[in-house]
């Protein structure tokens, strides 16, 4: 998979934390459940990160304000204008838009980070179904506005969805 569609500058194709119940979502003590709700994509700091998708910006949020080096740090919550799907984009060290900016599909959306609970400059990518999906204001992590709901497989949505970078 070609996940260069985010930035050149993030490694074709390897991802740090797939999705699902992985071995570091069941064993860390920085996960609610057992279980990661995206896909952590490897990146330099301060890569760019360009949105996959035509979309409006719902969200922006950097939970390191509430409690830091927890949650998602800084993240761009972003509903789709292509299809019923929210996208979330976490870990960011600098937010390059606003709540209800419509973005294009390659327009620069932030920069790769290290913010919240991570444990290297990455790009954390999750999926969740539009119908279930909320910006929960008393989080179960306690770090502020959280983004919650059902959550879908990004590499599926990826592949299915998004045409790939060659």
């Amino acid at each position: 998979m070609n996940l260069n569609y985010f930035s050149a500058k993030i490694k074709k194709g390897y991802l740090s934390q797939g999705y699902g119940k992985t071995q570091f979502a069941r064993l860390s003590s920085g996960y609610l459940e057992p279980k990661h709700n995206g896909i952590d994509i490897v990146a330099v700091s301060g890569a760019p990160v360009y949105s996959p998708i035509k979309g409006s910006v719902l969200s922006i949020g950097d939970q390191d304000a509430y409690c830091r080096k927890r949650g998602y740090g800084k993240f761009i919550v972003m509903k789709s204008l292509e299809d019923k799907v929210i996208l979330l984009f976490a870990h960011l060290g600098k937010i390059k838009v606003k709540e209800n900016d419509i973005v294009n599909k390659g327009s620069p959306i932030g920069l790769v980070g290290q913010t919240g609970f991570a444990t290297a400059p990455h790009l954390h990518f999750s999926v969740f179904s539009t119908s279930l999906f909320a910006i929960n204001s008393k989080s179960n992590n306690g770090c502020g506005p959280n983004p919650e709901g059902k959550d879908i497989n990004p590499i599926s949505y990826l592949e299915k969805s998004v045409p790939q970078v060659k």
